[in-house]
């Protein structure tokens, strides 16, 4: 125990006086020079600037035209929807639908009760 206590009071680690002074100067010293080298920038022409314009305007277009591709496809199945009338629907197809919904009959009476007119 002795022997750390005085390990602890020594100062084991020193460091010349003005050696950080003069560090920064040595190390650059020692470093082999460098030629600067001019570069060239590269120019940026009309067509780097209206680049990103035109992606995202391709963009835009093919959002659209996917929207619009969609579109008559909904309103077409709810015109054959409103097409029908219910008492043209036969008691067989809608015992298959119910049955397909996975209705019983409790639901099924809860849920006409609650949205019927």
């Amino acid at each position: 125990m002795k022997k750390i206590d005085d390990l602890k009071s020594k100062d084991t680690f020193r460091v010349p006086e003005d050696y950080f002074d003069s560090l920064t100067d040595n190390i650059m010293s020692q470093l082999p020079k460098k030629e600067l080298i001019e570069q060239e920038l590269p120019s940026v022409t009309r067509w780097d600037k209206l680049k990103p314009l035109v992606y995202l305007a391709a963009v835009f277009i093919g959002a659209a035209l996917i929207i619009r591709v969609m579109m008559p496809q909904k309103e077409k199945m709810i015109d054959l929807a409103t097409n029908y009338n219910i008492e043209d629907v036969s008691d067989e197809f809608i015992q298959e639908t119910v049955d397909g919904a996975l209705f019983d009959d409790y639901s099924l009476h809860v849920y006409l009760t609650n949205y019927s007119e």
